[in-house]
């Protein structure tokens, strides 16, 4: 896990608060192909209290995302 410093100089974001847009250096976005079994996604918008709610295909054209299998399906 990266130092909550150093996630605030990449992204511009605080921890807790990384929204997937607008970040301070470009980094390369992966999100997870279980996200695709849900209509409706929430993401965080530059705080711990703020989201913004969104589609897993919009969050691919936002970010340009690689779709991967991060997690196992319970």
């Amino acid at each position: 896990m990266a130092p909550p410093e150093f996630v605030l100089s990449q992204t511009g974001f605080p921890v807790g608060g990384v929204a997937p847009v607008g970040l301070r250096t470009q980094v390369e976005v992966f999100i997870d192909e279980s996200l695709f079994s849900r209509s409706e996604i929430w993401a965080a918008a530059g705080s711990e209290c703020e989201m913004f709610r969104l589609t897993p295909s919009q969050l691919i054209q936002l970010t340009g995302g690689k779709p991967v299998r991060l997690a196992d399906p319970e």
